[in-house]
């Protein structure tokens, strides 16, 4: 750097440069050779701006009268010429990306629409490559990529969620050969997480079945790691997932869940808390679970077994949710909005997640007890003589109807807030400005939803590292509109609404199994209600 004459630079001679005592001039002394650089570099920059300043302006100038006037009032104020400190700023394009990568997208996306509690996510954001195996990273971003593919309907991030699919089974398969790795939560969870990929990857009807072989072999390493996963809170909370998600697709095939699994929960009772909400819940399911099986295979013949037994466990429902705790209850919001998605003028608001999915999945239960309640009742009315005569079974059988068209409403309610309804703009936004089931905004996904408490599982546990997933991978919403179709009880007004909406939620969730449901509904179920008129 020059600030001498040409004809006398500074010879750098310290502690004063002899060219400064031969012209009797002070020497301000010497600058940091780093300062210099970035001195160097500040005015190459600013030569370059200006110049592409000026190359601007002058193919502009046409442009630039035509709109003097609203240019002008737009214009900074002009620096000072001596104004030292106002240097041009830096492009963007010379500064590093920061856009997501598509594999970030992917665990964002996975963690926005598949995870209830966000504490996995944090810790997937701090250490990426270090917190979990790469079975679980690989499958958590096949799901991310079939979930943000179906989102943004591009098949090339299809093929790519596949290609990890295919990685993320020989890495599971690799670790199953591992006496340590068998036992590990990854493992498990990573088994557990390609199951959802069935229902986002495929939209035929035998994608529910491999999500149930999924599950199977999940159920199958809870056998290996046997009792003394219950030692530990995430091994708990492993086991209640994937027998609730087991259960669900149990129920689907109307098969009993495996002894093992029985065997098992009742060890479980050792180590939990009797009065949690979760459990009693997941009691009972398995319960409904093994006698759903029983009845539709004719196990149990006896219609008054059926009955009273029926009754039993819609009275143990009853008692687990009569006196739940704040956070476990709901509010009802009244609306004339939207009608579209708000069907009959009021929805739910559930304080989080994991309660909106406790609420309807008692709700399935109760559908399918009260639809076995009435099959029973119709059954020994038309008997010779008669089964049923007391005036008490003419009761229930009302009181079963009417629960049945109580339950849909409820289930209908439940899904505005899970499509994330009120937006920004809709009614009511005091009562629930935020949404526990944010889902993505096309083109991108949102980061992981970890900020929030809204957003999290109100468990003492809660710090755990094993995320707490949606039950049955995203499917149980689409499940228990599905029932809501099938009902006796359904009206073809109803049924096309939840038709539709099977479609809607199946385009916003990703879960191509939802229009499979929605298919399965029109083609079946629609031309008998129809014919009902």
């Amino acid at each position: 750097m020059k600030w001498l004459t040409n004809d006398a630079q500074c010879d750098q001679t310290q502690p004063a440069c002899k060219n400064c005592l031969r012209l009797k001039r002070t020497c301000p002394g010497y600058r940091d050779q780093l300062d210099l650089l970035f001195m160097d570099e500040n005015e190459k920059t600013a030569r370059k701006a200006e110049a592409q300043s000026t190359s601007k302006k002058r193919a502009s100038s046409s442009k630039a009268i035509t709109s003097k006037s609203t240019t002008t009032s737009r214009a900074h104020p002009r620096a000072p010429a001596n104004n030292a400190t106002n240097l041009p700023s830096i492009s963007l394009s010379l500064l590093p990306s920061l856009a997501p990568t598509i594999d970030e997208r992917a665990v964002g996306f996975f963690f926005s629409n598949h995870v209830v509690s966000h504490g996995l996510a944090n810790h997937l954001q701090s250490h990426p490559d270090q917190t979990l195996g790469d079975n679980l990273l690989t499958s958590i971003k096949a799901v991310g990529l079939a979930g943000f593919s179906n989102l943004t309907k591009s098949p090339n991030l299809m093929i790519e969620a596949k290609k990890k699919y295919v990685v993320a089974v020989r890495l599971i398969n690799a670790a199953l050969q591992s006496p340590e790795e068998v036992k590990k939560d990854s493992t498990l969870l990573a088994i557990m997480i390609l199951g959802i990929f069935e229902t986002l990857a495929s939209t035929s009807q035998d994608a529910l079945v491999a999500w149930a072989a999924h599950l199977k072999g999940a159920a199958a390493l809870i056998k290996v790691r046997g009792p003394e996963q219950f030692s530990r809170p995430a091994g708990r909370r492993l086991f209640g997932q994937i027998t609730a998600s087991l259960a669900t697709s149990c129920l689907q095939q109307e098969v009993a869940l495996p002894e093992h699994i029985l065997d098992l929960r009742m060890e479980l009772d050792r180590y939990i808390d009797p009065t949690d909400i979760i459990w009693r819940y997941h009691h009972v399911l398995i319960l409904f679970t093994n006698f759903f099986a029983q009845v539709r295979h004719g196990e149990i013949e006896d219609v008054k077994e059926i009955l009273n037994r029926s009754l039993d466990l819609e009275n143990m429902l009853i008692e687990t949710f009569s006196d739940l705790p704040h956070e476990w209850t709901f509010s009802i919001v009244h609306s004339d909005d939207d009608p579209d998605l708000v069907y009959l003028g009021f929805y739910h608001v559930y304080h989080h997640a994991a309660a909106a999915m406790l609420w309807n999945g008692m709700r399935c239960i109760k559908v399918l007890l009260h639809e076995i309640i009435r099959g029973v009742l119709l059954k020994g009315f038309l008997t010779k003589p008669p089964l049923f005569v007391d005036p008490s079974y003419t009761k229930q059988l009302q009181t079963s109807t009417d629960n049945l068209y109580q339950l849909n409403n409820d289930i209908i309610a439940s899904v505005p807030q899970h499509l994330g309804y009120p937006r920004k703009g809709k009614s009511n936004p005091a009562v629930f400005p935020h949404s526990p089931f944010r889902l993505p905004e096309p083109p991108y996904p949102r980061q992981p939803a970890s900020s929030g408490p809204i957003v999290q599982m109100p468990r003492s546990n809660s710090s755990t590292t094993v995320p707490y997933l949606r039950i049955a991978g995203g499917i149980q919403l689409p499940w228990a509109l599905y029932l809501v179709g099938i009902t006796d009880i359904v009206t073809e007004p109803v049924l096309r609404w939840v038709i539709s909406t099977l479609r809607l939620v199946g385009q916003i969730t990703g879960v191509q199994q939802a229009a499979v449901l929605a298919d399965r509904l029109e083609l079946t179920r629609l031309p008998s209600v129809i014919g009902k008129k």
